[in-house]
C-alpha cells in the first residue's frame, strides 16, 4: 500500500509530485506507473486558488492518503470525487453505492481536519481538488463565508457539476477555466453562507463521519417512498438518536428528511433538464398523489415551475 500525507496549509502540487513520483509530460504530470496509469493537471491561478484534476485512472496499488489541516490554517480544500457513473465506497466492510444523480458530493476540509481517503487497487478514480486561500474568500465574499468547521459536506448539484465540467474542458484556456471555476465556487459559497451562524456543537471523529455517510446512503434513492425512521438511521450510524440528529445536521447542513427531499428535487430537476422525463411522469415516480402536488413542491424548492425547464 502507498501512504501519502498532505499538509493542506502548504502548496499541494510539490507534495503530489514528490509523493507520487510524478514526471512532467506536456501540460500534465504523470504518476509513476507502479502506482497508477493516471496523470494530474493543475492551474495555479493568481487569485490564490489552485485547481487540480486527477484524471480518470486505475490505481495499481492501494493508496491511503492522509490530509491534515492545522487549526490555524489559512487554506481550505474542496474535494470532489467524480469516479464513474456509479461510485462504490467501502466503509467498515460495507459497500455504499452513490448514484449518478447525486454523486458523493463536495467535502470541505476546514481547520483542524485530519482525514484519510482510501483508493482501492483496480478501481477507477477521478478527483478534482480546489486549494483555496482564505484571502480569496475574503476578497470575493467577505467575512460571511469564513469556514470554521473542520469538515462540511455539500451536494454536487446539476448547476455546480455543469460549471465543473466546463472548467475541466477548458483547462487549456486559462481565462475561460478561471471563469467557470469562479462560477462553481460562487455556487458552493452560496450554500456555505446558509450555514453561517450555525453553532458547531462538536468536532466529529472520523469514525462518526463514516457512520453518518453510511446512514445517509439509506436516504439517497430519490424514488424510495418508504424511508427508515430516525431511530433506524441512528442504529445504522451506531449512535443515540440525539447525537445522530445533531451530527447529521452539522455535517450535511440539513436534517435527514430534508436531505432526502433535496435528493428527490435535484433528481427531478436533472430528469427535466435532460428531458428524460416530464413533470407528470416524475410526479408518479416520486410518489405524489397528483401532478399538482409535485409542481407545488418543485416550485417551493427551486422557485420555478417544472414546466419552464426545456419547454415542458
Amino acid at each position: 500500500m502507498k501512504h501519502i500525507q498532505l499538509d493542506i496549509s502548504k502548496k499541494l502540487y510539490p507534495q503530489f509530485i514528490a509523493q507520487f513520483e510524478m514526471k512532467p509530460h506536456g501540460v500534465e504530470y504523470v504518476i509513476h506507473p507502479r502506482f497508477s496509469d493516471g496523470a494530474m493537471e493543475f492551474i495555479e491561478f493568481p487569485s490564490k486558488l489552485d485547481f487540480y484534476h486527477f484524471k480518470s485512472a486505475v490505481f495499481r496499488t492501494p493508496v491511503l492518503m492522509r490530509s491534515i489541516n492545522p487549526i490555524d490554517t489559512e487554506r481550505y480544500v474542496f474535494h470532489i470525487n467524480l469516479s464513474h457513473v456509479k461510485q462504490l465506497k467501502k466503509v467498515d466492510g460495507n459497500i455504499i453505492e452513490f448514484q449518478k444523480h447525486l454523486p458523493m458530493g463536495i467535502l470541505v476540509y476546514g481547520p483542524g481536519i485530519d482525514i484519510e481517503t482510501f483508493f482501492e487497487a483496480n478501481v477507477n478514480a477521478e478527483v478534482v481538488t480546489f486549494h483555496i486561500h482564505q484571502e480569496f474568500l475574503r476578497f470575493y465574499f467577505g467575512e460571511s463565508v469564513a469556514i470554521d468547521s473542520h469538515l462540511l459536506y455539500e451536494d454536487l448539484d446539476y448547476a455546480m457539476e455543469e460549471r465543473l465540467r466546463l472548467a475541466l474542458n477548458h483547462m487549456h484556456t486559462k481565462i475561460a477555466c478561471h471563469q467557470y471555476v469562479l462560477e462553481f465556487v460562487e455556487l458552493l459559497v452560496g450554500k456555505l453562507k446558509k450555514r453561517r451562524g450555525e453553532r458547531e456543537q462538536k468536532k466529529m471523529h472520523m469514525d462518526d463521519v463514516k457512520s453518518l455517510f453510511m446512514a445517509s446512503s439509506c436516504l439517497r434513492n430519490p424514488v424510495q417512498t418508504s424511508l427508515p425512521s430516525l431511530d433506524e438511521l441512528a442504529a445504522v450510524a451506531k449512535m443515540s438518536k440525539s447525537k445522530f440528529k445533531m451530527l447529521f445536521k452539522q455535517l450535511f447542513g440539513v436534517s435527514p428528511m430534508q436531505f432526502h427531499h433535496k435528493i428527490r428535487m435535484q433528481y427531478a430537476k436533472d430528469e427535466l433538464v435532460t428531458r428524460r422525463k416530464n413533470p407528470t411522469q416524475l410526479s408518479f415516480e416520486l410518489g405524489y398523489s397528483h401532478p399538482s402536488n409535485f409542481t407545488t413542491a418543485f416550485k417551493k424548492y427551486f422557485g420555478e415551475l417544472p414546466s419552464t425547464l426545456n419547454g415542458f
